[in-house]
C-alpha cells in the first residue's frame, strides 16, 4: 500500500513535468518559425558590418555599460514576470492536479484512514503557503528593483506581457547594434537544445507515465489479490472456529456419553448383583423345593404311621371294649360272689384279692388308654399342623414362583435393555472415533492446504514487498501471524484428538476391570451359598443324630435320597417296634420323648421355614428396589 504522502508527492511532480511539457510545446512551435527568419536576417546583417565595426563596439562599451545594465535589468523584469505567471499558472494546476489525485484516491484506496488524508491535506497546503510567500517574496524584491531602475531610467511605454512574443524578443535583439553574432548563435544553440531536451523530458513523462499506469494498474492487481487472500483467510479463520465449536460439542457429547458409560457401568454392576442374587435364589429355591420334597415324603410317613397308630388304636378301643364286657360280665360275678362271699366269708377272701389284681389291671388298662388318646390327639393336631404349614407352604411357594417368574422377566428385559444400551455406546464410541478419524484427517489436508496457500502467499507478499519498495510503496503487513495461529490451532486440536483416545482406552480399561471385579464378586457369593448350605447340612445332621440318640438307632451317613428314605423307613419302624410294646412304662416313655423330639424338630423346621421366608421376602424387596433405581437411572 502506498502512502497518501508520498503519492501525492509523485503525483505534484508528474503534473509539475506535464505543465512543463504542454507550456514549452506552446511556445516551441512560434519560436521555431520565428527562429528560421531571424537568424537569416542577423546572419546578413553580421556579415555586411565587418571587424572595425566590432573595434568600435569595444571602445563605446564603457559608455554604454549603464545602457546595457538598464536593458539586463529590464529583460531580468520581463524575465522575473514570465517566471511569476508561470509559477502561478503551475500552482493552480497543481491544485487542480491534486484536488483530481484526492479524488482518485478516495475512488481507488477505500482503506485509506482519514488521518492520513487530513496530514496529506495540511501538508498540501502547508506548501501551497510556502510557495505562496516565496512569490510574494520574489514580486516584492523585483518591484524594488524596477522602482530603482525606473527612476534612474527615463519613462517609457508600459509592456505588458500578454503583449510579447517571440517574433518581438527576436527582432528586440535584431535591432540591438552592439549584440554580437555570438550571443544569438549561443541562443542558437541553446534553443536547439532545449528543443532536445524538451523532447527528451516528453519521452521520459511519456514513459513514466507508462510506468505509472503499469504501477498503478499492479498495484490495484496487488491489492485485489491482498483483499481476496484476505476473503480467503476470513473463511479459513471462520473454518477454524466452525472445527473448534465442532470439537467442543464433539468433547461435550464426550463428557455425556462418559456419564453415560458411568451410569451403565453402575447398572451393570447392580444388573450382576442382581444376577448373581437371583442365581443364589435359584439354588436356595432348590434347595427348599428338595427340602420340601423331604418334608412331603416325612409328613407320608408321618400319615402312614398316624393310619398305623389309628388302627392300633381302633384295635385297643375294640380290646377296651371286650375288656367293658369282660368288667361287665366280672361285675356280674363279683355280685354273684359278694352274694356267695357273705354266705361264705372265709371263702370270699380269695375272691377278693382276686377283684383287686382284676382292679389293678383295668386302671392299668384305662391309663394306658388315656395315654394313647391323648397321644392319638397330639397326633391328630400335628398332622393338622403340618397340614396348614404345607398349605402356607404351598401358597408361599406359588407366590415365590410368581415372584421369580416376573422377576426373571425383568431381568431378561433389563439384560436386553442394557445389551442394546452397551451395543448403542459401542456402535456411538466406534462412530466418534471414526469421525475423529477423519477429523484429523481433515484437518491434516487443511493444514497442508494452509500451508501451501501460506507458502504461496509468502511468496506473492515478497515480491510485491520488492515491487511496493522498488516503487517507493511501504510493505504491507504479513500473513505470517494468520499462519502460525493456524498451526497452533492444528496442533492443539491434534493434542486433544490423542488425549481423547487415550480416554477411550482408558474407559475401556476401567470397563474391563469392572467385569473382572464382577465375576470376582460372583464367586464370592458362591462361596458364600456354598458356606449356607453347609451349615444347613450341618443342622441337618444335627437333627438324625439326636433322632438317632433318642431312637437308640445307629448312626448312619446320609448322602443321597436313597440313604435319606432308608433313615425314614428305619425311624418309623423303630417307632412302630415302640407303639407295638405298649406293656412297658419304659418303652412309652421313650414314645413320648420321641414324639417331643418330633414336634420340638417340627417347630425349629417351621420357625427356620419361617425365617427362610423373610430372607427370602426381604432379598426380593431389595432386588425390585435395586431394579427400580436401575430403571430410573
Amino acid at each position: 500500500m502506498l502512502d497518501p504522502v508520498s503519492l501525492g508527492i509523485a503525483l505534484t511532480c508528474i503534473a509539475f513535468i506535464i505543465a512543463i511539457i504542454f507550456f514549452v510545446s506552446s511556445r516551441g512551435d512560434d519560436f521555431d518559425k520565428v527562429y528560421d527568419e531571424n537568424t537569416r536576417k542577423l546572419l546578413a546583417q553580421n556579415k555586411e558590418k565587418g571587424k572595425a565595426k566590432v573595434k568600435v563596439v569595444k571602445k563605446k562599451e564603457k559608455k554604454t555599460e549603464k545602457v546595457h545594465d538598464t536593458k539586463k535589468s529590464d529583460a531580468v523584469c520581463t524575465d522575473n514576470d514570465i517566471q511569476k505567471e508561470e509559477i502561478i499558472e503551475e500552482a493552480q494546476l497543481v491544485e487542480e492536479q491534486i484536488k483530481v489525485t484526492e479524488t482518485s484516491q478516495n475512488e481507488i484506496v477505500p482503506t485509506t484512514p482519514s488521518a492520513e488524508v487530513n496530514s496529506s491535506d495540511e501538508s498540501d497546503g502547508k506548501k501551497k503557503k510556502k510557495k505562496a510567500k516565496k512569490v510574494e517574496k520574489t514580486e516584492k524584491s523585483e518591484n524594488i528593483g524596477l522602482s530603482s531602475v525606473q527612476e534612474k531610467k527615463p519613462k517609457k511605454k508600459a509592456i505588458t506581457l500578454s503583449s510579447l512574443d517571440s517574433n518581438k524578443v527576436l527582432t528586440r535583439f535584431a535591432s540591438v547594434e552592439d549584440v554580437e553574432p555570438e550571443y544569438i548563435s549561443f541562443l542558437a544553440t541553446h534553443f536547439d537544445d532545449t528543443t532536445e531536451k524538451i523532447s527528451f523530458l516528453t519521452r521520459e513523462v511519456q514513459e513514466s507515465t507508462r510506468m505509472f499506469e503499469t504501477q498503478r494498474d499492479a498495484r490495484l492487481a496487488i491489492e485485489r489479490k491482498l483483499k481476496e487472500q484476505q476473503k480467503d483467510l476470513t473463511v479459513k479463520l471462520q473454518m477454524v472456529e466452525a472445527m473448534t465449536i465442532e470439537r467442543q460439542t464433539t468433547q461435550k457429547e464426550i463428557v455425556n456419553l462418559r456419564t453415560t458409560l458411568q451410569a451403565m457401568s453402575a447398572s451393570l454392576k447392580q444388573s450382576a448383583s442382581i444376577k448373581d442374587e437371583l442365581e443364589s435364589l435359584k439354588a436356595e429355591k432348590n434347595r427348599e423345593s428338595v427340602h420340601l420334597s423331604n418334608l412331603q415324603n416325612e409328613l407320608k410317613t408321618a400319615v402312614a404311621q398316624t393310619s398305623a397308630l389309628k388302627s392300633e388304636n381302633e384295635s385297643i378301643t375294640a380290646s377296651f371294649e371286650s375288656l367293658k364286657k369282660e368288667f361287665v360280665s366280672l361285675e356280674s360275678v363279683l355280685k354273684a360272689q359278694k352274694l356267695n362271699s357273705e354266705k361264705n366269708i372265709e371263702a370270699g377272701r380269695d375272691q377278693e384279692k382276686l377283684l383287686v389284681s382284676h382292679q389293678k389291671e383295668k386302671e392299668e388298662w384305662t391309663s394306658k388308654q388315656e395315654k394313647l388318646l391323648e397321644e392319638y390327639r397330639s397326633l391328630q393336631l400335628i398332622v393338622a399342623d403340618l397340614n396348614q404349614e404345607v398349605g402356607k407352604f404351598e401358597e408361599h411357594k406359588k407366590q415365590v414362583d410368581l415372584r421369580e417368574s416376573q422377576l426373571e422377566t425383568k431381568w431378561v428385559k433389563k439384560e436386553q435393555e442394557l445389551i442394546k444400551k452397551f451395543e448403542a455406546l459401542q456402535n456411538e464410541n466406534g462412530k466418534l472415533a471414526d469421525e475423529l478419524n477423519s477429523q484429523q484427517e481433515q484437518n491434516k489436508r487443511l493444514q497442508i492446504s494452509h500451508e501451501e496457500n501460506v507458502a504461496k502467499l509468502s511468496v506473492q507478499v515478497n515480491t510485491l514487498q520488492a515491487k511496493g519498495q522498488e516503487n517507493g510503496v511501504k510493505p504491507g503487513k504479513t500473513v505470517s501471524d494468520d499462519s502460525s495461529k493456524i498451526n497452533a490451532e492444528n496442533d492443539s486440536l491434534r493434542l486433544k484428538n490423542q488425549e481423547l483416545r487415550e480416554r477411550n482406552f482408558k474407559i475401556l480399561e476401567n470397563f474391563r476391570e469392572l467385569e473382572n471385579r464382577v465375576s470376582g464378586t460372583a464367586a464370592v457369593k458362591q462361596n458364600v451359598e456354598e458356606k449356607k448350605n453347609d451349615d444347613v447340612t450341618d443342622r441337618f445332621n444335627k437333627l438324625v443324630n439326636a433322632i438317632n440318640k433318642s431312637l437308640s438307632l445307629s448312626k448312619t451317613a446320609i448322602k443321597d435320597d436313597k440313604s435319606y428314605t432308608t433313615w425314614l423307613d428305619s425311624v418309623s419302624a423303630k417307632i412302630a417296634e415302640r407303639n407295638t410294646r405298649p406293656e412297658s412304662e419304659k418303652d412309652s416313655k421313650h414314645c413320648e420323648a420321641a414324639l417331643n423330639d418330633l414336634s420340638n424338630q417340627l417347630s425349629l423346621i417351621s420357625s427356620l421355614a419361617t425365617q427362610q421366608r423373610k430372607d427370602y421376602e426381604d432379598r426380593i424387596m431389595l432386588l425390585e428396589n435395586k431394579l427400580k433405581r436401575s430403571t430410573a437411572v
